[in-house]
């Protein structure tokens, strides 16, 4: 009998002992579709269908199905969809692995645009939340989770229409938008055809269709509408250590006797000078002029951070000013330029291999002192083809990074080290900042324009390449984040050049900084960003602003594996319907601890078994006993 019930114990405690292998390879799987709004290629509003799969254990990995095919920017949104909703709800991005399926009975136009909707459906995935099936949007998705601009919105809000949705969430600042007509005018002899473009207030085009229009900045937002819920941002303070202020107030101060002494001296000169060439250098002296009153200005206003981050440019403005008037007056040549920054170099480089930490002042030191040598080399390489005024332009931006390089490295000495996979950050990061800058270049190509900050991004995405081909880790990272960085900035300026309208976006994303702050910790470096944004933002400098807080969230995505749990509070929904339509195939949530649970539970469940089984044979042997005797 004993043996028997050994037999059936152990039969019983096998799948207890087996179930780490057994829940290592189970696989968790939920799944919702949600359905886009798209323009078709032959013209007009239509849907794309979109069905989501989040699956646990993953690596990151994103796999893409579309039927009919779509261009390779709507494959690569859905891996930022993925990131930035992972993100955003605290999951480590690399514990789950995600399917998209795209789904169209038309062709339709490829592109980010349903990147926003993508990230709610994941969000939604994540939370294990169903979404409101009578709402829908568009909008590019932005790594720090804001939502950018896009076009075909009027095409987009007939299918919305069409279809029954009453809410159509679009980009902040898109709500009125230029709608081009083709007119002809036929003569007895002829016609003549103009195109003329006119302004179409989407909201009010959206109550004639008996469709809510609303513009929203970023998920956060988006969120209130699909999911009836806000998360919870405790409040965080934002204080610069006197460690910090005592760092960036003697640079301040340094970089301002520099300037002072620079300036000084090109004033002397250029008083000397006769009167035509005077007239030609005016407008560089008018602009070193307004650019130095402006950082006093700073300084009184005690926007100390962001006054540090003016100086430099101030700074390069000064030295380019002085280094071209003494040239003029044969007081200085290039030689004596080059030997200045072939000083510098070997004396960054020096501190750089005694430093190697990973943390984001050391990153953004490697970064500039990366750009600042392969813009030299360039300058020397081409000297015979460059004029000497560019070549001091040149010089005078390359000797300022250095700068600018031993300013972080000071800053990166008390900064602990982060332990985080390098080859996973950089993949990451390669794969956002080829996706932005492809969708850049074709927005820039399609409107005809460029502008300063994508040329940066463009520049800054080739050098990250080549310095990562190079072993140079560190600078790749800081120079892929600022890719991602300018390109967002890039982007709004193409579509947006309303001050207003950049100055609220600014506010918002300032609120999702907090947010992701909240979530991943915050940092020296984060308070420095954040702080320059704040400052910048009361000095009216929109776009500076914006870029500062991408900085900030990325450079805490970037070095941050951290996972947390995730509150939020329900909201009264804009719309009530029923639930039962769009929204997760499982009513289990998606937890990466539900397999250690599990096993526990297991584990608890053979403890009692065996007490009760050993209590029963003890028994009946005690018994058994008491009758042979």
């Amino acid at each position: 009998m004993r043996c028997i019930l050994a037999f059936l114990f152990l039969t019983m405690m096998i799948p207890t002992f087996l179930s780490p292998l057994m829940f290592s390879s189970r696989v968790y799987t939920c799944s919702l579709t949600v359905y886009a709004p798209a323009v078709s290629r032959g013209g007009g509003g239509a849907l794309l269908e979109i069905n989501l799969t989040i699956k646990y254990p993953g690596s990151g990995r994103v796999y893409f199905s579309a039927k009919p095919l779509v261009e390779l920017d709507t494959q690569a949104t859905a891996r930022i969809a993925s990131y930035v909703a992972a993100s955003i709800t605290g999951h480590n991005y690399y514990s789950y692995d995600y399917i998209v399926e795209t789904t169209s009975t038309s062709l339709v136009v490829g592109g980010p645009s349903a990147g926003a909707l993508m990230t709610i459906g994941f969000i939604a995935l994540f939370l294990n939340k169903t979404l409101n099936p009578k709402i829908t949007m568009t909008g590019m998705i932005n790594p720090d989770g804001s939502i950018g601009p896009v076009g075909g919105l009027l095409d987009k809000l007939e299918a919305v229409a069409s279809n029954g949705y009453k809410i159509f969430l679009i980009p902040q600042g898109q709500r009125t938008i230029y709608v081009a007509e083709r007119i002809v005018k036929r003569y007895p002899w002829g016609y003549y055809e103009t195109i003329k473009y006119r302004q179409v207030d989407l909201v009010k085009e959206g109550e004639k269709r008996g469709v809510i229009v609303i513009e929203v900045n970023n998920i956060l937002q988006a969120m209130k509408y699909f999911l009836n819920l806000t998360f919870k941002t405790p409040n965080i303070k934002l204080n610069i250590t006197s460690s910090l202020l005592n760092k960036l107030n003697n640079t301040l101060n340094h970089n301002l006797e520099e300037i002072n002494k620079l300036y000084n001296e090109s004033k002397q000169i250029y008083n000397k000078l006769d009167f035509y060439t005077k007239l030609q250098l005016y407008n560089i002296i008018d602009k070193v002029d307004k650019m130095n009153n402006e950082l006093q200005e700073t300084i009184r206003n005690k926007h100390i951070a962001y006054a540090i981050q003016y100086s430099y440019h101030v700074l390069r403005e000064n030295l380019r000013l002085n280094w071209i008037l003494k040239y003029m007056v044969n007081k200085l040549d290039l030689p004596s330029i080059e030997e200045t920054i072939n000083k510098t170099i070997d004396q960054v480089k020096g501190e750089l291999e005694n430093r190697n930490t990973l943390n984001p002042y050391f990153i953004e030191a490697s970064k500039e002192y990366y750009v600042a040598v392969n813009n030299y080399i360039y300058v020397l390489e081409k000297h015979r083809e460059i004029s000497v005024s560019e070549q001091i332009d040149r010089l005078s931006e390359i000797l300022v990074k250095l700068y600018r390089a031993e300013y972080y490295l000071e800053l990166s000495i008390n900064d602990s080290s982060k332990n985080i996979s390098l080859e996973e950050t950089i993949r990451t990061l390669y794969s956002i900042a080829d996706s932005f800058t492809s969708y850049a270049y074709s927005l820039a190509r399609d409107i005809g324009s460029t502008n300063n900050y994508l040329e940066k991004a463009f520049n800054n995405f080739d050098l990250a390449i080549k310095a990562y081909s190079e072993s140079d880790t560190f600078a790749s990272i800081g120079l892929f984040i600022d890719t991602i960085t300018y390109t967002n900035v890039g982007i709004e300026t193409l579509f947006i050049d309303n001050d207003e309208v950049l100055k609220n976006i600014s506010l918002y994303l300032r609120n999702e900084t907090l947010y992701y702050m909240s979530i991943y910790g915050v940092d020296e470096y984060a308070t420095h960003m954040i702080t320059c944004g704040d400052q910048a933002l009361t000095s009216n400098k929109p776009l500076e602003t914006i870029y500062y807080y991408l900085k900030a969230i990325m450079y805490r995505l970037t070095l941050s594996n951290k996972t947390v749990n995730i509150e939020y509070d329900e909201v009264t929904p804009i719309i009530n319907t029923n639930t039962n339509n769009i929204g997760s195939s499982s009513n289990r949530e998606l937890n990466p601890y539900i397999g250690t649970i599990d096993y526990l539970l297991g584990v608890l469940t053979g403890v009692l078994l065996f007490t009760l089984i050993y209590m029963i044979t003890r028994g009946k042997g005690s018994s058994k006993k008491v009758v042979e005797y």
